[in-house]
């Protein structure tokens, strides 16, 4: 994903595996990217808020809230890779998600085997 943002857009980008992180700065490099080899809840809390949130990771309770408190109101939080059609009661994402009583989301999907929620941060 932040790859296909690079030529169009500035963002932060975090990648807590050293591996991957250094995959990803080639692949970012000479990019508007501002890339972080770190864990993404000790470094974007400081940085927020913001208006969009790409959300690949924290798949915890407190990281899914902690997610959508750095979003500035109206700010859009994206969760993929979501297998389709399974129930809200139980998924801890779809439940965070699509119970929050501070977001307006949906779940869309992708492919015919995959699915995004999409949120917007009302208050």
């Amino acid at each position: 994903m932040a790859a296909a943002l690079a030529p169009e857009a500035s963002f932060i980008t975090v990648e807590a595996d050293e591996e991957r992180y250094r995959q990803a700065r080639a692949v970012l490099a000479g990019s508007r990217a501002e890339l972080l080899n770190a864990r993404w809840e000790d470094v974007l809390p400081e940085r927020g808020p913001f208006d969009l949130i790409f959300f690949d990771g924290g798949l915890t309770q407190a990281g899914l809230t902690a997610a959508i408190e750095l979003l500035a109101p109206g700010g859009i939080l994206v969760k993929d890779d979501l297998t389709p059609g399974r129930p809200i009661e139980g998924d801890l994402v779809r439940e965070a998600l699509l119970r929050d009583e501070r977001l307006v989301a949906t779940e869309l999907m992708t492919t015919p085997s995959s699915a995004a929620i999409i949120a917007v941060r009302c208050s």
